[in-house]
């Protein structure tokens, strides 16, 4: 508790560094974070099996990272450093107007991907946590690296939109859609041919997912994934309260179905809920609102 409440400022630094657009600065220190963490836990189990230790090093390889991103940053840009005098009620309202959309966004992951091993605690079982745990992890770690692939096209649409050169937007979309598809599609049958053997070498056995799950595993990762390559235009548009809107929508479906589901088709059903929802909300909202906006560009240009 004490760690966490100490990097929750901190953390802010990622932001700004997303804010400068110096997205590779951001995916820098997170992965100095992951090589930090993981080597602490690493030696950790040659020494202990104190569960309190392996909190410690995982919160304390955030606070490395953390302090290590802040001191970067204001190094160079000292002009950044946070005055120490209390900010105007004008001017912390203005910034939670200008916040709220990403504050939704956020609100709407947290119910509609990241309490899914919470839900299959209430209605199924430990049992069934434990593999929804395993599962949910497989999945944000696929649609991570898709994020990977995916994330320079933010600053790049920013800077083509800004610039009016909306056929580089149009080409840079397509051109990401395509990977982002082939990839979630490689992805997806590597999961649903090879996914327990995989799972096996990974945790030596111990848990049994089902063909149902993986089935439901890539179809949580190629519906979320492909909505990716709209985000980043919404992004570099400045769109984020359209994506809010939709974001509503979707998590309480999905939160809705996942209960659902749950008692029906066990773990697979909280998992395919996800895809359902998303499915039905934004893929239709996304197709609707490219339509538009390509209509639009269309006409300017002739």
């Amino acid at each position: 508790a004490v760690l966490l409440s100490i990097n929750i400022p901190l953390s802010l630094t990622g932001n700004v560094w997303t804010g400068l657009q110096r997205f590779h600065m951001t995916s820098a220190w997170e992965t100095f974070q992951t090589i930090v963490t993981v080597c602490g836990l690493f030696v950790l189990t040659r020494f202990s099996t104190d569960t309190r230790y392996y909190v410690a090093v995982t919160a304390g390889g955030l606070l490395v990272a953390n302090v290590a991103s802040t001191i970067n940053l204001y190094s160079r840009y000292p002009e950044l450093l946070p005055s120490l005098r209390l900010p105007s009620a004008s001017r912390c309202l203005a910034l939670m107007q200008r916040g709220a959309p990403f504050f939704i966004l956020s609100v709407a992951a947290t119910l509609a991907i990241n309490l899914d091993s919470v839900i299959a605690l209430s209605r199924l079982g430990a049992d069934a946590a434990s593999r929804m745990a395993v599962a949910q992890r497989a999945c944000l770690t696929a649609l991570g690296l898709l994020w990977v692939v995916t994330q320079p096209l933010w600053p790049a649409v920013t800077d083509a939109a800004t610039r009016g050169d909306h056929l580089w937007v149009r080409k840079g979309i397509l051109g990401g859609a395509i990977v982002v598809t082939l990839c979630a599609a490689t992805g997806g049958a590597i999961l649903i041919l090879f996914g327990q053997p995989l799972l096996d070498l990974w945790m030596g056995g111990g848990i049994k997912l089902g063909q149902d799950v993986l089935w439901a595993m890539s179809a949580w990762i190629a519906m979320l994934s492909l909505g990716r390559i709209v985000d980043v235009l919404l992004n570099g548009l400045g769109a984020v309260w359209f994506q809010a809107r939709v974001a509503i929508a979707y998590s309480a479906l999905a939160f809705l179905l996942k209960f659902q589901l749950a008692p029906s088709f066990g773990v697979a059903g909280i998992l395919a809920a996800t895809a359902i929802a998303y499915g039905l909300t934004y893929a239709p909202a996304y197709i609707w609102w490219l339509t538009r906006w390509l209509r639009d560009k269309n006409s300017r240009t002739a």
